[in-house]
């Protein structure tokens, strides 16, 4: 079904945003642009799940156990490299690496990492901007010429194990070129997850008509603002707005959990089958 597809049928342009020219070699940055609209029409029409939801800022740190010594800051960190010289761009989530600079090294230690020091991640979390930590522990043990390789990964700021399931990683002969593959590859798997994840959130959703009622405007947009910012409200669309009143369409994934959300918040709730009325009374 998916084999059938032209892609140019999808494609609405096109961009190259950098190229480097070198002897007997070329290579550029080519960015492509598709009709989101028709990606949705025709998923929709072939009944395919899917998420366009990008995912958060997610600091990565590739931290080496080579034969039992831990390595994260020091030169050379192959398993560094590896991301180094991979597009961090192309994921769902937006990967970025830390720079190393003198005040990492003082923020964090290899060790810290392994053990998820909480506070020392959040620290260097905030430097970045990043709403993620991802700590990419990488085990290898070398014996002569043959090694073995494997990955655990750990969410340093919710500090539990990421269960890499039906992950598999076939190890060449040529460590390097491993490491990059294992970074390309975990990449692309993690995206996977992101977009289970969502589609998961989505299709636990339920859709509410909202009537809100206010006496000033700005409560109107305190409302509308609680509203858009919550993480149990996927999709909201104003139907109609007055000085007094807004109707809206709302998909909430946790309805339980959002009306608590509320009612701590000092809104009062009237619920009516799949209608919903929101008071602001403060």
């Amino acid at each position: 079904m998916i084999d059938s597809i032209i892609v140019k049928d999808f494609v609405s342009g096109y961009s190259i945003d950098s190229e480097k020219f070198k002897k007997n070699k070329y290579s550029a940055l080519i960015s492509v642009n598709f009709e989101k609209k028709k990606i949705i029409d025709f998923l929709d029409d072939k009944d395919i799940k899917y998420s366009f939801q990008a995912g958060p800022k997610t600091l990565i740190l590739p931290l080496m156990n080579f034969n039992n010594k831990l390595i994260l800051w020091d030169d050379p960190n192959p398993w560094f490299e590896a991301w180094l010289s991979r597009p961090l761009d192309p994921n769902l989530n937006k990967f970025i690496l830390p720079a190393g600079e003198v005040d990492d090294l003082i923020t964090l230690s290899a060790m810290d990492a392994k053990n998820l020091q909480y506070y020392k991640l959040k620290n260097i979390s905030v430097k970045y901007g990043a709403k993620k930590i991802l700590v990419l522990i990488v085990n290898v043990n070398k014996k002569q010429n043959n090694y073995t390789l494997g990955l655990k990964v750990f969410d340093g700021l919710e500090q539990k194990e990421v269960f890499l399931e039906e992950f598999n990683f076939l190890p060449s002969d040529d460590l390097n070129k491993d490491l990059l593959k294992l970074a390309n590859q975990f990449s692309f798997y993690y995206d996977d997850l992101w977009v289970k994840k969502n589609i998961d959130k989505n299709n636990l959703r339920s859709r509410w008509i909202v009537e809100i009622r206010y006496t000033k405007f700005n409560q109107w947009i305190k409302v509308k603002n609680r509203l858009l910012n919550s993480d149990k409200v996927t999709n909201l669309v104003i139907s109609s707005l007055s000085n007094k009143r807004a109707f809206l369409e709302i998909n909430i994934v946790s309805d339980e959990l959002l009306f608590k959300e509320l009612v701590d918040k000092n809104y009062t709730i009237e619920k009516s089958n799949n209608t919903l009325k929101i008071i602001y009374k403060n």
